[in-house]
């Protein structure tokens, strides 16, 4: 199982506590996945994203001004990963970008890989989560495309154009915003 983290909105006056709370949020997540790891964030106008393989921890440590840099952000997504699908591979760690969108997924869809075989885009990895993204992302992110999905779910993205963020998350999926 997976771990997702994250904030939207978020300007502590203290830019040291809003790196201290990416921490704690991080750290937490990482109780469900310590295969690998990733962030996306808003900075300067655009979305970036920092990926890495192993326990988001290492990262923490190793990467303070990334840390810092991904911290200052509004907006920013987490993940770490229990790979369930797919190696333990950089292209298989979440975020995945597809489209305009970059989102992280906790959970399994056991129709992905169909539902991926009318999708818009390609995945470069192989896993179910970025497999029902490509498919979602090519339905426009509709209320009806997560009513076909078989499995259960919690995702999170944004919008690299307009830094809309989207949260959907199925009623078995334990959840907190």
């Amino acid at each position: 199982m997976c771990g997702l983290a994250g904030w939207y909105g978020l300007a502590l006056p203290e830019r040291a506590k809003q790196e201290e709370l990416l921490r704690l949020l991080m750290r937490k997540a990482q109780a469900r996945g310590t295969d690998s790891f990733g962030v996306a964030y808003r900075r300067g106008g655009h979305t970036r994203v920092q990926r890495g393989l192993g326990p988001v921890s290492q990262w923490i440590a190793r990467k303070p001004a990334q840390l810092k840099e991904v911290a200052s952000s509004r907006i920013v997504i987490g993940h770490t990963r229990a790979a369930s699908q797919g190696e333990v591979v950089l292209r298989n760690a979440h975020p995945f970008r597809v489209g305009t969108w970059i989102g992280a997924h906790n959970g399994m869809i056991r129709n992905a890989a169909a539902l991926n075989q009318e999708a818009a885009y390609a995945p470069r990895g192989e896993t179910d989560s970025e497999e029902a993204l490509c498919w979602l992302v090519g339905q426009g992110l509709s209320a009806e495309a997560f009513t076909r999905l078989e499995g259960w779910y919690a995702f999170t993205a944004i919008d690299t154009t307009t830094s809309d963020v989207l949260i959907a998350v199925d009623s078995r999926t334990p959840f907190a915003i």
